[in-house]
């Protein structure tokens, strides 16, 4: 592989490997406050922390490793005698068709170890992930397996590494937050939209700090849509807050690049806590 391969195959890897993230854990601690902490058992407090880790170490390994795999230049593979065959070949195998197509696909890519370990290590984390969901209820489950249903679709749908993995990291925040809203309390009608919100702040704002047009809109929609759900709540207070960190961060993206990135990180963490804060009073 050469050195254009390695370079953000090795960015994005580090950039994942930083486990225990402050959107991720904030998002958790916000669905914490959201189910109602005061009232929170021992094994509650036991199962927040493992679907917080689950959420944090175990779906970022998968965004990270499929991430790294779509920055992953595989050296030209030619088809050896073995692939092409020994004088006859199977239904759907022959020279062209879908299914040689298929074989030498899995063949240029299993024989390069740094595309099969990353693959491998994907799909361990996967398991992982959804065995350890189990134990904890049949809500986080569900709410794992849309999330890793989301990383794997966003992996096969975006062209670009970094892209992919500004969606896995909203996707961990989302699935953090509800993970342990559904732990610590009945499920309600609004519980999603709150951690879709912080899932979409956490999506948009690495490409807001790359100067993403389309990242500063994603932002703007979960803003608005975060006001709304406030308001439709009758909890203008919190709409107003969130309303200032929205402006908050319209300001900030005008500011010097060494300053954004603590000024597009507090008004989503506030607006995360408002939200958090409000949503315990909703029937």
């Amino acid at each position: 592989m050469n050195e254009q391969a390695c370079a953000p195959t090795r960015m994005i890897r580090a950039g994942a490997n930083s486990a225990l993230s402050l959107p991720v854990a904030w998002a958790a601690v916000c669905g914490l406050l959201a189910g109602g902490a005061a009232a929170l058992s021992g094994l509650q407090a036991l199962y927040s922390m493992a679907a917080w880790l689950v959420a944090d170490i175990a779906l970022g390994s998968v965004w990270a490793q499929l991430a790294a795999l779509k920055a992953h230049e595989v050296t030209p593979f030619q088809e050896t005698s073995d692939v092409q065959g020994c004088g006859w070949v199977l239904p759907y195998a022959e020279p062209g068709s879908r299914g040689r197509r298929l074989r030498v696909w899995v063949a240029r890519h299993a024989s390069d170890r740094d595309w099969t370990l990353a693959a491998g290590l994907a799909v361990g984390a996967a398991l992982l992930a959804l065995v350890v969901t189990t134990l904890l209820g049949p809500w986080p489950l569900l709410v794992a397996a849309i999330a890793l249903v989301g990383i794997a679709l966003g992996a096969l749908l975006t062209r670009d590494p970094l892209a992919c993995g500004d969606l896995g990291r909203g996707l961990q925040a989302a699935a953090a937050w509800l993970m342990v809203r559904v732990i610590v309390a009945p499920w309600q009608r609004w519980a999603w939209l709150p951690a879709l919100c912080a899932g979409l702040w956490v999506w948009a704002l690495p490409g807001m700090l790359r100067h993403n047009r389309a990242a500063s809109w994603l932002a703007r929609a979960a803003y608005a849509a975060a006001v709304t759900l406030l308001l439709i709540n009758r909890q203008a207070i919190a709409a107003t807050g969130v309303a200032l960190a929205a402006l908050g961060a319209e300001l900030a993206l005008g500011r010097r690049p060494a300053a954004q990135p603590i000024a597009l990180q507090a008004p989503w963490l506030a607006s995360a806590l408002l939200l958090a804060l409000a949503g315990r009073y909703w029937g």
